[in-house]
């Protein structure tokens, strides 16, 4: 399967983001924070959203591939559980779950990540993230994953939303609306591929409606991906959408997008058909649909579940552990499109 936007922030999976409306100001003091334990990651749950995505390569009418990736939320909107399956083709089965354990204020504190490769019911890969340090407030100032001997830095701002986090040469920056939405995502890394910039623009019901993707590509500056809205239903949600791509190597995409809303505004289906070259030929198209379970107005509204889940609005954008499912084999987290 050719992924619509496998290069879009490829950056996220070890960092963490924690969006509050607290107005109690940042301590730099330092104390120490237990590890995670989970305990209550599936009972504290009170919804539950189901995606599932089918591929048509070569828009045929056979479905070529299908994901199913089921979240689960508490009563704040936070991310306390996710299983991801892929189960066609079924050459390619595999199932990872993530379970996350939160502060008062929804910063995350850590992650437990298990990958199943065949989904066969054996885990293959674990990752963990741990709080080793918190501020007066509770959030999570220095974290780390397993296996690595570079810890994760965080700065808050006086609304306990994470604006920066430095995980060895990488420092990503975060800004924010009066709304906690996220609009502007900027990695750097030291001496590396130079900076990406992604600005976000919502509409007054706090669903995303325009981006734009900046990095260099063979030592230019381009816009890599560019989000547009062209249309929008009575009440003011997206039902038509763009997305123009370039790939690693340059080569250009062009997403057209078809939504539609259950009753609550929450999504109900998606289509995205994809012409890859751009030369007016659909060569791909995927069809989502989302099920939802528990309370009705599911606070992420229009993004994805699992890569830009809310919070409060952006909560579990980052602290994405890594996904082996990824095209790049470790790594596709992020803004989904």
């Amino acid at each position: 399967m050719k992924p619509i936007c496998a290069s879009f922030l490829p950056l996220l999976m070890t960092l963490v983001l924690a969006c509050c409306k607290s107005e109690s100001p940042t301590s730099i003091e330092r104390t120490h924070a237990a590890s995670a334990s989970f305990a209550a990651a599936s009972s504290g749950a009170v919804s539950a959203v189901t995606r599932t995505d089918d591929y048509d390569n070569g828009v045929d009418g056979t479905v070529d591939g299908r994901t199913v990736r089921t979240t689960w939320y508490d009563a704040h909107g936070n991310v306390t559980k996710e299983v991801f399956e892929q189960t066609l083709p079924l050459e390619t089965a595999v199932r990872s779950t993530t379970v996350n354990e939160y502060n008062a204020r929804g910063a995350r504190l850590g992650y437990v990540f298990e990958f199943d490769d065949g989904a066969d019911g054996t885990v293959d890969f674990r990752s963990t993230l741990r709080t080793l340090e918190t501020n007066k407030q509770g959030d999570p100032i220095r974290q780390v994953t397993s296996g690595s001997t570079v810890d994760i830095v965080n700065e808050f701002d006086t609304r306990g939303r994470l604006i920066r986090s430095v995980l060895g040469p990488l420092t990503t920056t975060y800004g924010f609306d009066s709304h906690d939405n996220l609009v502007l995502y900027q990695t750097e890394i030291s001496q590396g591929s130079g900076v990406q910039t992604a600005t976000l623009e919502y509409n007054v019901h706090d669903v995303l409606v325009h981006l734009m993707q900046i990095a260099p590509l063979s030592g230019v500056l381009r816009v890599i991906n560019l989000l547009s809205t062209v249309s929008y239903d009575a009440k003011g949600y997206p039902v038509q959408q763009v997305l123009d791509a370039l790939d690693v190597a340059g080569n250009p995409s062009h997403t057209t997008r078809v939504i539609t809303y259950d009753a609550h505004h929450n999504l109900l289906t998606q289509i995205d058909d994809v012409d890859y070259g751009v030369d007016g030929s659909v060569d791909s198209r995927v069809t989502s649909h989302w099920e939802y379970r528990g309370r009705n107005d599911v606070l992420f509204r229009q993004m994805d579940p699992a890569a830009a889940a809310t919070g409060h609005t952006w909560q579990a954008l980052a602290a994405a552990p890594p996904d082996p499912t990824g095209p790049d084999g470790g790594g596709k987290r992020g803004l989904s499109f």
